[in-house]
């Protein structure tokens, strides 16, 4: 007997049921071996298809999103090198994105160098909670690595202490 799998929408959540898409993935599977993105759009390009709503098919605005999508993934690869006296080197995000919720939208959204995001309080606030959900989200990905218990540990120690 097999396991019964529901699908549901981790973080980001989208206007075609996670069950629709989950089972359009499995077909995929079946037929390859695995789904690459490109098989994904291939399926939703009819407009029949269930998973077309999830793309944007107008070429002029997707092209555009997809400049802003390369330009968020430029801004969170830049990284500051420090040498610390021990003589290793430290590396950390040069820029973090802010703004985005009521306690600091008045500043508006955007990326901002990591020294300003975390001299103020509100910014920092945010950025930490936007971490620890990069880390839970982590953490329902690799959950069953039980050689990554001692994270889960420490995640837990950090949440609690917040």
């Amino acid at each position: 007997m097999s396991k019964k799998i529901d699908y549901v929408w981790g973080g980001n959540t989208y206007s075609v049921p996670a069950p629709v898409v989950g089972k359009a993935v499995h077909r995929i599977v079946r037929r390859y071996g695995r789904c690459e993105p490109e098989e994904l759009v291939k399926a939703a390009e009819p407009e029949a298809s269930p998973l077309h709503p999830l793309f944007d098919w107008d070429d002029k605005t997707a092209a555009g999103k997809w400049r802003n999508h390369q330009a968020r993934n430029i801004l969170r690869s830049i990284v500051i090198r420090e040498e610390r006296p021990e003589g290793e080197s430290f590396e950390r995000p040069a820029f973090v994105s802010v703004g985005h919720v009521a306690a600091t939208q008045d500043a508006g959204g955007g990326y901002r160098p990591i020294d300003v995001v975390m001299a103020d309080e509100r910014f920092a606030e945010e950025a930490m909670r936007e971490a620890m959900m990069h880390l839970r989200a982590f953490r329902r990905r690799y959950e069953s690595l039980s050689a990554l218990n001692p994270v889960w540990e420490a995640m837990e120690k950090v949440q609690a202490a917040d």
